[in-house]
């Protein structure tokens, strides 16, 4: 909802109704965030906030209340509390190490965790104005032994945002493009692990994804790079709009932003859906629309979009399959229910009533 009112407010496409709307719920979400504080580590944040603060989430919470700043009012100590508690969990070396690593886990697999760790938590400390040199440093240093992307894009996030003329965050770049994985519908980045918050599989595919693009965005030479990616999240896209996990989610949405911010402002066009040769459905997609469109394309699935002009769309084909409920409740008990609904077959956009006998 921030990432939403943020890119409205951006482009003029919000009305004073729905902003009201926004903001409310926004600043009920705030204060359950502020919930999530160990009350014995000032600054420190926990999935249930109770001790010992976690360090990525901590981290997580620093970004995320950076970004709640940009659209309502936000208490001015809390980034600083989190970023003093971070810099107290630092080690003297400049990193920051997980606690608690799992027993099994390979000497490779807890520096790669270190690593994305205190790329992370720079990551963030950066983005609040408080770019960390030791921490910079030991990224430095330790950058030709991470190769895994999820790192490797965390790291350039940190270090383009410290300093944006870093050689090294340029260097990661050049790495981070070669790393890319493909299939049928694109270039993506897989990680090695899980991450920072527990995504796996697909989900963590999502998130090294999304992490990837903003990374390479500041290179000219990879933006094009980028965009493909984002195509290639669209395709991971569900019927109502997720991408998986929240996080995973969160991510790719801002991903898609911050190409958008790098691209040409929106135009008006015309998307014909094609069956073969012939136009089965016209959408005309104006400049100003901020929902989903959606067509109803019965039995036959496209086979292709065509565009006016040099336009370009990112679209979602799902099908829905409805069928009677035939199944008998098991009987015996004191507590029955039955549902009667009025006919058998429904056409698309048909309202039907049920009666329902508890």
């Amino acid at each position: 909802m921030v990432l939403a009112l943020d890119s409205m407010r951006e482009t003029d496409r919000i009305d004073s109704d729905l902003e009201r709307r926004f903001l409310e719920k926004i600043e009920i979400g705030y204060r359950r965030l502020l919930t999530f504080e160990v009350p014995s580590e000032p600054g420190g944040f926990d999935w249930w906030g109770k001790a010992p603060a976690n360090l990525f989430l901590s981290a997580y919470g620093l970004m995320e209340f950076l970004d709640l700043a940009e659209v309502t009012a936000v208490d001015p100590d809390l980034p600083r509390r989190i970023v003093r508690f971070l810099r107290s969990k630092q080690h003297e070396d400049g990193s920051w190490r997980p606690e608690g690593i799992k027993t099994g886990w390979s000497t490779n697999m807890a520096k790669g965790r270190a690593f994305f760790l205190t790329a992370y938590v720079a990551w963030g400390l950066a983005r609040a104005g408080e770019p960390d040199a030791k921490a910079v440093a030991w990224l430095e240093a330790h950058a030709d032994e991470a190769d895994d992307p999820y790192g490797l894009a965390l790291a350039t996030l940190a270090l383009g945002t410290s300093d944006p003329e870093s050689d090294v965050a340029t260097q990661l770049r050049e790495r981070l493009a070669a790393m890319t994985a493909k299939d049928a519908h694109g270039v993506h980045w897989v990680p090695e692990g899980e991450t920072g918050v527990g995504g796996r599989g697909t989900s963590a595919a999502i998130e090294t994804t999304a992490l990837a693009i903003p990374a390479l965005l500041p290179e000219t030479r990879h933006r094009r790079l980028a965009e493909r990616a984002v195509e290639r999240l669209a395709h991971w896209r569900d019927a109502k709009g997720r991408f998986g996990t929240t996080q995973s989610t969160i991510l790719a949405l801002k991903a898609f932003l911050a190409v958008e911010s790098q691209q040409t402002p929106w135009t008006e066009t015309v998307c014909e859906v094609l069956r073969g040769e012939t136009v089965r459905a016209t959408l005309p997609l104006t400049s100003t629309s901020t929902e989903p469109e959606y067509l109803d394309l019965g039995d036959e699935a496209p086979s292709a979009l065509a565009l006016a002009d040099d336009a370009r769309v990112q679209a979602v084909l799902a099908r829905t399959t409805w069928r009677p409920w035939s199944e008998a409740l098991p009987g015996g008990g004191r507590l029955t229910l039955d549902v009667a609904w009025p006919q058998e077959t429904l056409s698309v956009g048909q309202i039907a009533g049920a009666t329902a006998r508890v």
